[in-house]
């Protein structure tokens, strides 16, 4: 069946107004079949969250999110934390007390600095968050987790050992097994397709695959959440979020969170 010649997409801006956007001929079929794959993709996985960080609050102008939107719209968040040994986020205890506030599912994350010690960006990472409260085993907060996109920093090479010492410190001190933000491409370009890591839950990441779900990483099976945006909208925030969907229902994903689930 041909696509359209031609589709209207009406945005609701910030401010409350609306703003139409006409796409004619190739342009039209190719939003059309992206609408298409993102209607298929959260009609398999409808329980979906976004990724935040000080960024996301630098686009509003410095401006909290508008929580009472985005908690009836998404059903989780992962909150930056930490970077490397030294790094706090600027918005983490401000996101942490409200998602809390909310009733939001959530968590935090660490992002690995490729050159130093992972068992000491752990230990910063932990130290950091429990001054905040978060221990990961309360009621509505996920398991941490480790966002690892650095390969190369300062001349040093990421290596398995450091990505593996972060994981563990995390898990002995929490109790619960962190989950492993990454791309399977990463594994095999800048970890030398290792299998190490298919032990681990993970977030994958997969952008502009319409509903071409990510591929395990290597020696795994599936995987747990699948980030499929880095330039989504959401109620509440607004442009340029990253998207996530979780693989299984929200009685699952309570369960994780340490709540009733039903």
């Amino acid at each position: 069946m041909p696509g359209p010649l031609e589709i209207r997409v009406e945005t609701t801006m910030l401010t409350g107004e609306t703003a139409t956007t006409v796409h004619e001929r190739g342009l039209a079929r190719l939003v059309h079949r992206e609408i298409d794959h993102l209607d298929g993709l959260l009609g398999t996985y409808p329980v979906h969250g976004v990724d935040t960080s000080h960024r996301d609050h630098d686009d509003l102008g410095g401006r909290p999110f508008d929580w009472s939107a985005l908690s009836a719209h998404e059903q989780f968040i992962s909150i930056k934390a930490t970077q490397g040994e030294h790094h706090e986020d600027s918005w983490l205890g401000r996101d942490l007390a409200a998602a809390s506030s909310a009733g939001m599912i959530h968590t935090v994350f660490h992002w690995l600095d490729a050159s130093e010690s992972g068992t000491s960006q752990a230990e910063f990472f932990l130290k950091t968050v429990h001054r905040y409260g978060f221990t990961g085993t309360h009621s509505g907060e996920l398991a941490p987790e480790l966002d690892v996109e650095e390969c190369v920093r300062g001349g040093q090479h990421l290596t398995v050992q450091r990505v593996s010492d972060f994981m563990e410190r995390a898990r002995a001190d929490t109790g619960e097994t962190p989950t492993l933000y990454i791309r399977r491409s990463f594994v095999e370009e800048c970890l030398g397709g290792t299998r190490a890591l298919a032990k681990y839950p993970v977030r994958l990441a997969r952008y502009r695959s319409g509903s071409a779900e990510p591929d395990p990483l290597l020696g795994g099976t599936g995987w747990d959440f699948w980030q499929y945006r880095e330039d989504g909208a959401v109620d509440g925030i607004g442009r340029g979020v990253c998207l996530d969907v979780f693989h299984d229902d929200l009685a699952a994903l309570k369960r994780r969170a340490h709540l009733p689930g039903r």
